[in-house]
């Protein structure tokens, strides 16, 4: 007598047993269903955003940049801000939010998303009118928020190019304050070692070029410096003409340079309050980009619909029906072997 295990056998003899299969499925499915209605259903309620970057702005590391404000973006939408405001609007509507915290309710709601394009905000809970309520008031909020972020995001930018138009300038006045101590020490050198020539004698034509260029360089800084360049005598005049030109220069470079001392320090207090002004908006902005623009999509009413189908919790039930049956199909011949 042949006791080997033959697989073929064992198929012909469990499609003769097909109601004991039938029973094992409709079993589990019963069990399914039963479970399902013992398990207080899930429903899932769904609102879009859409959510657009500037391409044109130009930085250093404009994919970095945008990825940035996306992820600081979704840190808004899910901070203990919004979810505390979202929960206070809940409260005045329902009281049976009243005995969930802000912790408890981040565990309700979720953000998908990639890119720029459409977000989606998904809130879970046990009864359809709640999850729509709780995404709806949350997405409020959401909205609320980032546009009173973005607002002050683009006065923090407004605020960042005074700064960087008062830094500039101070970079100019302190090379004008340069140039200018240059062109005094030369006058200043000029002057005296002139004093050894004859001040009757014609001044040599290298030396009115020398006093040209320097005084070239005067006009360059200012208007008055132009008028000054003007009033050099002409060459092959004496020596003491020139002279009386070169002390004529060091006084209005004295005058000149206090006046641009005056103008780098109010630059630099400028500079220095709209950084911390800067610095304030910013925070206040939450780090986010003027370039980014957030906005509702058309939807009448965010859409609910539930997790878990009782169709789909009995057809699960019932494949586990089979498999019980198919592990106890299997292990009934090894049992049998072993005794």
């Amino acid at each position: 007598m042949n006791n080997q295990w033959n697989f073929r056998n064992e198929i012909l003899r469990a499609a003769h047993r097909w109601p004991l299969i039938l029973f094992f499925f409709l079993a589990g499915s019963l069990i399914g269903f039963a479970v399902s209605y013992i398990l207080p259903p899930t429903y899932r309620a769904e609102a879009n955003l859409h959510v657009s970057y500037n391409a044109d702005s130009i930085f250093r590391n404009p994919d970095d940049y945008k990825n940035w404000n996306m992820e600081q973006l979704d840190v808004i939408i899910k901070s203990d801000d919004v979810l505390k405001k979202t929960l206070q609007r809940l409260v005045a509507e329902d009281a049976y939010w009243q005995n969930v915290s802000s912790q408890e309710l981040a565990q309700h709601v979720q953000v998908y998303w990639r890119n720029v394009g459409i977000w989606r905000l998904v809130a879970e809970e046990h009864q359809p009118g709640r999850a729509r309520d709780l995404v709806q008031t949350w997405k409020s909020v959401a909205l609320e928020e980032i546009s009173s972020a973005l607002k002050n995001a683009l006065i923090a930018q407004q605020i960042y190019d005074h700064f960087i138009a008062s830094t500039r300038a101070k970079v100019e006045i302190s090379l004008r304050m340069t140039a200018l101590t240059q062109i005094r020490n030369n006058f200043t050198n000029w002057r005296t070692s002139s004093q050894k020539n004859d001040p009757d004698q014609p001044l040599d034509r290298t030396e009115h070029w020398r006093l040209l260029s320097w005084a070239a360089r005067i006009a360059d800084l200012s208007d008055a410096g132009n008028a000054l360049m003007n009033q050099l005598p002409a060459e092959g005049s004496p020596l003491s003409a020139y002279q009386i030109w070169v002390d004529q220069a060091l006084i209005f470079i004295e005058t000149e340079l206090p006046i641009a001392q005056k103008q780098l320090e109010d630059l630099t207090s400028q500079a220095d309050t709209a950084y911390q002004e800067w610095l304030d908006q910013n925070h206040i902005a939450r780090g986010l980009s003027m370039y980014l623009t957030v906005e509702s999509t058309e939807e009448s009413a965010a859409s609910v619909k539930p997790v878990r189908l009782e169709s789909t919790t009995a057809l699960v039930g019932g494949c586990l029906g089979l498999l019980l049956y198919c592990f106890i199909w299997l292990a009934l011949p090894a049992m049998k072997d072993h005794q």
